[in-house]
């Protein structure tokens, strides 16, 4: 949670915290986020980010950061599905 952690989104610590407890590799790891914050805070972290909208649009330079931009949750879902089948 945010308050487990010392500096806000976009800063990396909270998914580097995870990261780090659940001793998983930023490589292995798939970020779902709805904001421009989490999605630069995910980059940073060296995971990969799958954005779902909500309220906010993401910048020219935040979409860079994604690995893919979702539709909704059911186009998230269908993502995965296609990783674990590749």
């Amino acid at each position: 949670c945010g308050d487990e952690v010392r500096h806000k989104k976009p800063d990396p610590e909270i998914y580097r915290t995870v990261m780090n407890h659940m001793n998983k590799r930023p490589e292995r790891t798939l970020v779902f986020e709805d904001t421009g914050y989490g999605v630069r805070a995910a980059y940073s972290a060296g995971a990969d980010c799958v954005w779902i909208p909500a309220v906010t649009e993401l910048t020219e330079e935040e979409k860079q950061m994604t690995r893919y931009m979702a539709g909704d949750m059911y186009d998230a879902i269908t993502f995965i599905e296609n990783i674990r089948a590749d």
